[in-house]
C-alpha cells in the first residue's frame, strides 16, 4: 500500500523550506542538544524514515514502525507525550544541520499585470505558486539579490527586496521573511514555426505595427517551436531603474520580449551565433542610435548590447535579439513617456494608481541612490516630506485595492507596502499596514476553515503560515488542524489552461473591414484543480476562468461614413466550470465541464451610416447583439465544438513522471482553428491552447 511518504508534494513541502509554517507554528522547539529527541522509530538514529513515520502517525496511520508506547522513548521533542509535527520539525532540523534549516526566508506574491494571482509560477528556480498566485520558501536569489519567476504563457519577470536596490535602507523582511511581488507579462503575438517554415511576428496594427520580427525555423535549434513577441510597459519592469553596464546615464524607454517554447512547453534555443532582428516603431521620438540592452538579474544590471539598435528610416529602428526569453530594454536620454503618465489629483482606486504610486516612490529613491554615487558626501533624509507623501500615497493605494479584494491580491498590497514603510523608516505605518493585513488574512483563514477540503491544501498551509508571521495564532492553529485531518485523503492535480486567440486583421467575409484596435489577441485563463477520493476514485474538477477580451474594432476606412464592427469585450465577471470523472493514478476518464457559473455575454456593436441626398452621414443601422452564456472554448469551441477537450489534453500532453524531488506533469500545446467564416461571434480564425498540470498530492495509485 502506498503511504504519505510517497507523496511528493509534502517532501517538497517538507524539505526545501516550504514549512516555515510548521517551524513558526511550533516556534517553542527547543534547540538542537542530543539525536534521540528526533529519533522518531527509536533504531538508534534521525534520519528521513523518521520524518516518513512523524507524518504518517500525524496522517492518522498506524504504521508498524511506531513504538508501542510513545511516551516511554524519552524522544519527545515538546513535552506533548504524542508523536507529532513538532517531532517531525525536529528531525528534518536535525538533518540538515542547522536549528533553523526549515525557517522560511521568503514569501512572493507573482500577478499578471492586472494584478491577478498566477498559478504555478516557479519563484526563485523552485518554489510553486498555488491558486493565490503565493510562493514561500528558500528562493535562488542572485549574487546581486535578484530573485527570477517564470511562468507558462509569461514573460519571466524579476524582483528584489528595497535594501538590496538601495544599501542605505534599513531592512524591509518582517519577522524574518521577505516579502517580494512579481508582475509578470503575458505573451503577446505568437507563431507556430515548423521545419523550414518562418513567420511573421508583430504588436500594433496589421499595417503600421510597433514591433515586428520574422521568425525563421533556421534560427532555432530545434523545431517545431511556438515563437512570441511581447510589448513590456516599463511600468511593469522592476529593475527599472538598474544600471547600464556601459555606465551611460540612461532611461529605458520601450521594453520587449522575444522568446521560443518547444513542443513540451521547454525553454528553445537560438543556434549559437544567430540573432533575430526586431523592428520598433518610435515616430522618431528617440535619438538615431539609442542603447539596446538585456537585463542579467544575476548581475543585477543591465548588459548593453553593442550596435543593438540603428535607425531605420524616420520612424523606426533595428535592433538585434541575441537569446530569447530575456526581458530587452530600449534606452535613451530623453525622459521617458511613462514617467509622465501620472495620476493628476487623487491617486485612482485601481492597479494603475498602485503602479504609478510605486513609480513615484522608486523614482525618488534613485534619484537618491544616483547622488549618493556621484557625491560621496550626499546622506539622504528618510524624513523627506517628498518621500514620505509619495509613501502615503502608495499605502492608500494599496488600501483602495484591499478594499474591493479582501483576499491574497489586496493582502499583498497591504504587505509590499508595509515592507516598503519598515525600510524606509515608518514603523507606525509599517505596523498600521500589517494590522490591516492580518484582517484580510484572518478572513482568508475564515473562509477556507469554511469551505477549504483536500484539494487546498496548498492554500491553506500558505494562508495558515501568513496568519501566524501576522499575529493570528488562533487561526493559523485551526488551519493547521485541518491540514493534518485532510491529509492522505485526496489525491490532487493542479493547473494552468490558456488560450491565445489571435483576432484577425479583416472581418472573414468582410475584408473590406479592416482592424483598427484590439490587435493583441483575446486570452482565455483557467486554473484548475482536479481532486480525487483515494477510496472511490471519484474525480470532482473546477476550473476558474478569467477572460481578456478587449475590445476589437473593425472599420470600412474607404467609406465617409462610419462603417464599423467592434468586438467585446464581454459583460460579467469570472467564469466557475465544474466537471467530473475517475482518476486511478494511472489514467483519467473526465467529462467535458458543464454550464458555468456566472457565464459571461460577449457584444458585437455594428454601425453602418450612408450619405443622404445632401451628403449628411445618416444612421442605417446602430445595435448590439450578443454571444449570450459564453463561458469557455473549452465549451463551446467553434462551430459547437471543443477544438481540443479537457481530456485530451490529458491524454496527448507531455507526461514527466515524479522523480524524487520533482513533480509529476503533463504540459502541451496545440493550434487551433475556427473553420466558421460567419462574423456574428468571434473575430478569430486560430489560436493556440496551453496546457500545464502538475500532480501536487501524488496518494495515488494505492499500489505502486
Amino acid at each position: 500500500m502506498k503511504t504519505i511518504c510517497r507523496n511528493t508534494f509534502f517532501k517538497r513541502l517538507l524539505c526545501t523550506g516550504c514549512c516555515l509554517l510548521f517551524a513558526t507554528a511550533l516556534s517553542g522547539i527547543p534547540a538542537l542538544s542530543m539525536a534521540a529527541e528526533g529519533d522518531l522509530n527509536n533504531d538508534g538514529g534521525v534520519d528521513l524514515s523518521d520524518v516518513v513515520l512523524g507524518l504518517q502517525v500525524t496522517a492518522g496511520m498506524a504504521p508498524s514502525a511506531a513504538p508501542p508506547d510513545w511516551s516511554l522513548t524519552g524522544n519527545d521533542v515538546n513535552g506533548d507525550d504524542r508523536m507529532g509535527l513538532a517531532e517531525v520539525v525536529y528531525a528534518l532540523r536535525f538533518i540538515a544541520g542547522e536549528n533553523d534549516a526549515l525557517n522560511i526566508d521568503a514569501m512572493a506574491h507573482v500577478v499578471d499585470i492586472s494584478g491577478e494571482p498566477v498559478l504555478n509560477a516557479r519563484v526563485g528556480g523552485g518554489e510553486l505558486t498555488d491558486a493565490n498566485g503565493v510562493a514561500t520558501g528558500r528562493f535562488d536569489v542572485s549574487p546581486s539579490g535578484w530573485v527570477k519567476a517564470s511562468a507558462s504563457g509569461y514573460v519571466p519577470g524579476y524582483t528584489a527586496a528595497l535594501e538590496t536596490l538601495y544599501p542605505f535602507l534599513r531592512s524591509s523582511a518582517m519577522s524574518g521573511t521577505s516579502f517580494y511581488r512579481v508582475e509578470l507579462t503575458p505573451f503577446g503575438d505568437m507563431a507556430l514555426i515548423r521545419q523550414g517554415e518562418s513567420q511573421r511576428l508583430y504588436l500594433g496594427r496589421p499595417d503600421a505595427p510597433v514591433y515586428e520580427a520574422v521568425a525563421d525555423a533556421a534560427l532555432f535549434a530545434e523545431t517545431p517551436v511556438v515563437a512570441s513577441l511581447t510589448e513590456i510597459d516599463p511600468i511593469h519592469v522592476q529593475p527599472v531603474f538598474e544600471a547600464l553596464s556601459s555606465g551611460a546615464d540612461l532611461n529605458l524607454q520601450m521594453a520587449f520580449s522575444i522568446g521560443a517554447q518547444g513542443a513540451d512547453g521547454s525553454g528553445a534555443q537560438l543556434v549559437a551565433g544567430k540573432e533575430i532582428a526586431v523592428r520598433i516603431q518610435d515616430n522618431g521620438r528617440l535619438s538615431d542610435s539609442p542603447q539596446l540592452a538585456v537585463f542579467s538579474h544575476a548581475d543585477g544590471r543591465w548588459e548593453v548590447i553593442e550596435n543593438g539598435c540603428s535607425r531605420d528610416g524616420s520612424f523606426h529602428f533595428q535592433c538585434r535579439a541575441t537569446s530569447l526569453s530575456s526581458i530587452y530594454g530600449v534606452f535613451d536620454a530623453i525622459e521617458p513617456d511613462y514617467l509622465q503618465r501620472r495620476t493628476s489629483g487623487r491617486l485612482a482606486r485601481s492597479q494603475s494608481g498602485y503602479m504609478a504610486a510605486r513609480m513615484d516612490l522608486t523614482s525618488i529613491l534613485t534619484d537618491w541612490q544616483d547622488q549618493m554615487t556621484n557625491d560621496p558626501d550626499f546622506e539622504p533624509n528618510l524624513n523627506d516630506p517628498a518621500l514620505q507623501n509619495a509613501l502615503n500615497d502608495l499605502a492608500n493605494a494599496a488600501r483602495d485595492i484591499a478594499a474591493g479584494n479582501q483576499n491574497e491580491k489586496g493582502k499583498a498590497a497591504l504587505l509590499g507596502v508595509a515592507a516598503q514603510a519598515q525600510a524606509l523608516g515608518n514603523d507606525a505605518l509599517a505596523s498600521d499596514l500589517i494590522g490591516e493585513a492580518a484582517d484580510v488574512a484572518g478572513k482568508m483563514a475564515d473562509e477556507l476553515l469554511a469551505e477549504g477540503d483536500c484539494g487546498r491544501l496548498r492554500e491553506m498551509l500558505h494562508v495558515a503560515q501568513q496568519n501566524m508571521l501576522l499575529g493570528n495564532d488562533g487561526k493559523a492553529n485551526e488551519l493547521m488542524e485541518k491540514v493534518k485531518k485532510n491529509v492522505g485523503d485526496c489525491d490532487v492535480w493542479v493547473g494552468n489552461i490558456k488560450y491565445w486567440l489571435i483576432v484577425d486583421d479583416a472581418v472573414h467575409n468582410l475584408p473590406e473591414m479592416t482592424l483598427q484596435s484590439g490587435a493583441n489577441g483575446w486570452w482565455e485563463f483557467h486554473d484548475v484543480r482536479m481532486t480525487t477520493d483515494v477510496n472511490t476514485l471519484k474525480l470532482t474538477g473546477e476550473d476558474q476562468v478569467r477572460l481578456q477580451f478587449p475590445a476589437a474594432k473593425y472599420e470600412n476606412e474607404e467609406e465617409e461614413c462610419e462603417q464599423s464592427l467592434t468586438y467585446g469585450p464581454p459583460t460579467g465577471g469570472s467564469v466557475l466550470l465544474s466537471f467530473d470523472g475517475t482518476y486511478d493514478g494511472v489514467a483519467f476518464a473526465v467529462s467535458n465541464p458543464g454550464s458555468a457559473q456566472n457565464p459571461v455575454n460577449i457584444p458585437l456593436k455594428q454601425v453602418f451610416k450612408g450619405e443622404d441626398e445632401d451628403g449628411v452621414c445618416q444612421t442605417i443601422v446602430n445595435q448590439t447583439s450578443y454571444f449570450q452564456n459564453f463561458s469557455s472554448l473549452l465549451v463551446h469551441g467553434f462551430l459547437q465544438s471543443p477544438p481540443i477537450t479537457l481530456q485530451e489534453m490529458l491524454d496527448s500532453g507531455v507526461h514527466q513522471e515524479a522523480s524524487e524531488w520533482a513533480i509529476e506533469t503533463i504540459r502541451g500545446q496545440e493550434e487551433i482553428v475556427n473553420p466558421n467564416t460567419d462574423y456574428a461571434q468571434f473575430p478569430v480564425t486560430r489560436g493556440y491552447v496551453f496546457w500545464n498540470f502538475l500532480h501536487v498530492e501524488d496518494m495515488l495509485p494505492l499500489e505502486r
